[in-house]
């Protein structure tokens, strides 16, 4: 039986979503329709204890979602009549609620300790892309920006939308002013608001480049071990090319300019965002996210990025899959010659299905075999002279062969979770090779 204080007219407090200094997030159902929403109040008595400042930042929060109306960003709602009487002084933030949790829960299952799958990275970063650019036309900086205050929301159809939560350190720019205060989440956060200089949104271009690397890999780039004073002595060092900076078993540091090889994204799509996070992660603040002439890129480019078809093949023969971009020109004929120059099978011994058993022909175009929501193979790939048994040898990550070398030796934390995500990442490699390699020749048989 629900207490007194957990009971509002025809509502009950279910749950309770989160918490921080000074509010509370919990979560509300309508015990006559079913209907939920998510309240955002002040604890208890913490009003006594919150600086004026610290109001004027709870009221504001309140005042921007309620003038928001975005499809990425979580939607405020009218605060219904039964929860009226649970307002203090300071006003209650009532929001949709999101009940596949936040990125972080995604983030923390174990298959996706190398990252998330592809048509997964590219919603959710679509999906961000699509807040961020959306807030800054409304000259609002959410300066908060992590996989905490992400969350997905389930659509009737099942498709999940991505929606930004949290503008509690959000940011109003006017015309003739900038930032140049901030409290907020250290590990997020860019260079320039570690110091006392003003500051602009390419704050958030800084957090959504680590945050997308971090989807990509599993791992924020720069040396997600170290407490941010520690890290940004080493940051600070890094060239406009380096995208990542982690520590080795003996301390040494590492500068990469290069994705971890360990992800499931496509070998083509790899170098585009690799390019891509060069420009969200710049040290300078005033450069980051900006073209040689100082033109806006950062959001174009990686619109270009997610729109790019990305065909998947997996070749029987050589046992491995491999992704090609195509464009709507793009013949049979090209894909084929691109599959002989990587697996060494003459086009002449190549027969083309679609998962569905249709054999390609070079009449058809390239594009027609993209399926953006296929996470398998969008084209197999077999010798006409019939079925084989590939002998192909796995390549162990190199993290593995080294723990496997020495497996006694007694290793940094850090370090072993990077050796276990690639353990993770082989083993369930090689597991969708087998499955793919078993659809393969259920689709022939």
């Amino acid at each position: 039986m629900a207490r007194s204080e957990d009971k509002c007219g025809d509502w009950i407090k279910v749950s309770v979503l989160g918490s921080g200094g000074f509010g509370i997030v919990t979560l509300w159902e309508n015990k006559i329709n079913n209907k939920t929403v998510a309240l955002k109040i002040c604890r208890d008595g913490a009003e006594n204890f919150m600086s004026q400042k610290h109001k004027e930042r709870w009221t504001k929060e309140v005042d921007i979602m309620r003038r928001l109306a975005h499809p990425n960003v979580v939607e405020a709602l009218a605060l219904p009549e039964d929860l009226v009487k649970l307002e203090s002084n300071l006003p209650i933030l009532c929001m949709e609620y999101c009940k596949k949790g936040d990125l972080r829960k995604v983030l923390n299952l174990p298959e996706n300790c190398s990252g998330l799958q592809e048509p997964e990275i590219r919603n959710l970063l679509r999906d961000v892309k699509s807040a961020i650019e959306f807030l800054h036309k409304n000259k609002i900086i959410h300066r908060d920006l992590k996989p905490e205050n992400i969350v997905l929301q389930e659509l009737p159809n099942e498709e999940v939308v991505y929606k930004l939560i949290d503008l509690g350190y959000a940011k109003e720019l006017d015309q003739n002013s900038l930032c140049s205060s901030f409290v907020g989440t250290l590990q997020y956060l860019a260079p320039e608001l570690f110091t006392p200089h003003n500051y602009t949104c390419s704050v958030d271009y800084w957090s959504f480049g680590l945050v997308c690397h971090e989807v990509i890999t599993g791992f924020r780039p720069f040396l997600p071990n170290m407490a941010p004073v520690s890290w940004m002595t080493h940051v600070k060092q890094k060239s406009s090319e380096d995208i990542c900076i982690y520590q080795n078993a003996d301390g040494s540091i590492e500068f990469s300019q290069q994705l971890f090889p360990e992800n499931h994204i496509s070998q083509c799509l790899r170098y585009e965002f690799e390019k891509w996070l060069r420009m969200a992660l710049d040290w300078d603040g005033n450069k980051r996210g900006r073209a040689s002439d100082n033109s806006l890129l950062i959001f174009n480019s990686l619109e270009v990025i997610l729109n790019k078809k990305i065909v998947t093949v997996f070749s029987v023969v050589s046992y491995e899959k491999l992704s090609y971009e195509v464009d709507n020109s793009t013949a049979i004929s090209t894909l084929q010659l691109w599959v002989e120059r990587d697996t060494k099978q003459p086009i002449i011994d190549q027969l083309l299905l679609l998962p569905n058993g249709e054999k390609l022909t070079d009449e058809k175009l390239a594009y027609h075999c993209w399926d953006p929501n296929c996470q398998v193979a969008m084209v197999y790939i077999f010798s006409v002279n019939g079925l084989e048994l590939p002998s192909v040898s796995p390549k162990l990550p190199q993290l593995v062969v080294q723990m496997l070398e020495v497996p006694k030796l007694l290793q940094p934390y850090y370090y072993l979770r990077r050796a276990w995500a690639n353990a993770v990442y082989f083993l369930y490699s090689q597991l969708s090779l087998y499955q793919t390699f078993l659809e393969a020749y259920a689709l022939k048989m």
